[in-house]
């Protein structure tokens, strides 16, 4: 029929137009793939340039700090060869210097040299010629030496005998004395009028107005103070106060502190306070003078260089002063004659004298050393040191391994082109000053050959007596060790 060949034609067309549009979608894809790959060509090249690129890119950063690194290995052995250089330089100007010094200390050791060789001939030509001139002068000066040592001893005994009569005799004064009915002498302007003898352990201060105090009206307090070690590590004070407050009664006492600054609290060890009830009394011309006797359980060495405060009856301190040693310790120096081969060996004369010190900056027990000679080696740095022996005569025994103590390396003297010194050390040598007295002070040149020798003696000072003054119960001391005996002796 005709509708059957119309929808016939219809499907044949349908089918056409069908086949044409798969035909052109495989055209398409086909054109698709073909662009797909190019691209993937195009990719692929410019993945492959930029590659390139980069490669040559790191190629030439690479060579850049290749040449950093070889610029920075060229400067740093620029500067390692110019820093050799250099060193190089110092060592030979160091080397130049050296040599300059070594030629100097030998010029000068042969100018020394020289003169010990003129001074030997001079001596062995005057020798022969004078022989039985310098005996008969040796004797005149030992004559000498006797007569003026007996005459020193005499006059030392008088001297003596006429303290202890003066000092017997201000005690039976003081003993007759009625204080209710006999006015005493007031003591006023000389605080330390009266002097006695003392060897050993005696520490002194004048009392001056505290620093800062409030008390302007005190402005002419003063008065003298005695420190002493009694039996036992006891202290043993005695004091004189001058222009305090009239009929007063407060504390004195020794203080922690070493200056009147800063005086600090009362000086003592252990759980009880010592000081507590320690007083003195003045009369209406405030004055004062007294004895105090007082274990603190710390000895009277390690109190020198402390304060002493006089305080008024609301506890101000005011008046003050540091205690300092008296003591002192000499020993005269003679030629060392054995091992020492100088010409001018015998020459050589002086002394060394001995001090305790209160300063605690350099140690527990500093003393310091004081000499003066003369005819001592020219020209030289020499040592001198404290050795164990007590005596010179076994001089070649005293070797660096008798020192007495330590810390004596740096201990020199020098000498002018005299052979005169005159010089001042302090040391602590883990030795106190009563442990060097009696000890060897003995002198020795660069070679460390002992050239002079000394014994430390200790020496009498005249130091005050703060209570002579006044009717307190005291006696003498007939061995001049203190200026009274507190148990009678």
């Amino acid at each position: 029929s005709d509708d059957d060949k119309r929808e016939a034609k219809k499907a044949e067309e349908e089918a056409k137009a069908a086949a044409k549009a798969v035909e052109l979608a495989e055209a398409n894809l086909a054109a698709t793939e073909k662009q797909a790959a190019e691209n993937a060509e195009k990719a692929k090249a410019v993945t492959e340039a930029v590659k390139a690129s980069l490669t040559k890119d790191q190629e030439e950063q690479k060579a850049e700090l290749e040449k950093e690194e070889e610029a920075k290995e060229k400067a740093a052995e620029a500067e390692k060869e110019e820093a050799e250089d250099k060193a190089d330089k110092v060592t030979d100007e160091a080397d130049e210097e050296d040599a300059e010094k070594e030629d100097e200390a030998q010029d000068q050791e042969e100018d020394i040299q020289d003169k010990t060789d003129d001074n030997e001939d001079q001596l062995r030509d005057t020798e022969g010629d004078s022989k039985e001139a310098l005996e008969q002068q040796q004797e005149a000066e030992r004559a000498h030496h006797e007569a003026t040592a007996d005459a020193v001893v005499n006059n030392v005994e008088a001297q003596g005998a006429a303290e202890v009569a003066a000092a017997e005799a201000l005690v039976k004064k003081a003993e007759s004395l009625d204080s209710d009915s006999v006015t005493v002498e007031l003591y006023k302007t000389e605080p330390t009028a009266v002097l006695v003898p003392t060897r050993t352990g005696a520490s002194m201060t004048d009392l001056e107005p505290t620093p800062g105090t409030s008390r302007t009206d005190l402005k002419t307090i003063g008065g003298t103070v005695k420190l002493v070690g009694g039996r036992e590590g006891t202290l043993v004070i005695t004091y004189q106060i001058v222009n305090a407050d009239s009929k007063t009664t407060a504390g004195l006492h020794i203080h922690q502190g070493t200056s009147c600054d800063a005086i600090g609290p009362v000086f003592f060890e252990g759980d009880s306070n010592p000081w507590i009830g320690v007083t003195y009394t003045t009369d209406a011309f405030g004055q004062a003078s007294g004895l105090i006797d007082i274990d603190t359980q710390i000895l009277y060495q390690d109190n020198t260089g402390h304060v002493f405060s006089v305080h008024d009856a609301e506890g101000e301190s005011i008046a003050c002063g540091v205690l300092e040693p008296t003591e002192n310790s000499l020993a005269a120096l003679e030629p060392t004659l054995e091992g020492n081969d100088y010409a001018f060996k015998r020459s050589i004369q002086g002394d060394v004298a001995l001090t305790p010190v209160t300063t605690d900056t350099i140690g527990k027990n500093p003393i310091q050393l004081k000499w003066n000679f003369t005819g001592g080696i020219p020209n030289i740095v020499g040592h001198i040191h404290v050795h164990e022996f007590t005596s010179c005569e076994n001089i070649q025994d005293q070797t660096p391994e008798s020192i007495f103590g330590g810390n004596w390396e740096d201990a020199t003297f020098e000498t002018d082109s005299s052979g005169n010194s005159v010089g001042s050390l302090v040391i602590d040598s883990g030795r106190s000053y009563g442990e060097n007295i009696g000890r060897t002070i003995n002198l020795h040149d660069a070679n460390n050959t002992s050239v002079a020798c000394g014994v430390f003696i200790p020496q009498r000072e005249e130091v005050p007596c703060p209570i002579c003054l006044k009717p307190f119960d005291f006696r003498l001391d007939e061995n001049s060790i203190n200026d009274f005996d507190r148990d009678g002796e």
